[in-house]
């Protein structure tokens, strides 16, 4: 589980790009942005227990 925080960390860092115009693609962004970091976190309490 810990190999797969990396992983899946660079879509955070590549959605807050802030030369993000279209507000559909910033939309998106966001989205992609929310779901990853809670799927971090989820995977950081299940290397915690």
């Amino acid at each position: 589980m810990e190999s797969m925080i990396p992983h899946h960390s660079p879509a955070t860092m590549v959605n807050r790009q802030p030369n993000l115009t279209d507000p559909e693609v910033k939309e998106l962004a966001r989205q992609i942005i929310e779901s990853q970091e809670k799927e971090i976190a989820q995977m950081k309490r299940y290397c915690s227990e």
